[in-house]
């Protein structure tokens, strides 16, 4: 998926069958806190994993794009931060410079 885009669904049901495939249904709901743009939930899945979804009007998928973004944003600055640390550390070991 592009890192711009955000899947939509006409139901939850769809989600679920498009993410974890059709047969995975939900067996238990929790209202968690997601701020004030946003219903958040905790849902049981009957093949035992758990996940956190956010739900908003239609007209508002704005926001959660944005979100998104920012969440993918974060993700490659800590993987850029992660691999740096990783080559610093070979070449402490090789004590030299690879190229």
């Amino acid at each position: 998926m592009n890192d711009t885009m955000l899947q939509q669904f006409i139901s939850v049901e769809d989600a679920l069958t498009s993410l974890f495939g059709s047969g995975v249904k939900i067996a238990g709901t929790e209202r968690v806190s997601g701020g004030d743009i946003n219903e958040a939930y905790k849902l049981a899945l009957t093949d035992g994993t758990c996940i956190f979804m956010k739900s908003n009007k239609k007209e508002n998928a704005f926001f959660l794009r944005r979100k998104r973004q920012g969440w993918l944003r974060l993700q490659r600055q800590a993987l850029s931060e992660h691999l740096t640390s990783l080559a610093e550390e070979l070449i402490k070991a090789r004590g030299a410079p690879f190229c």
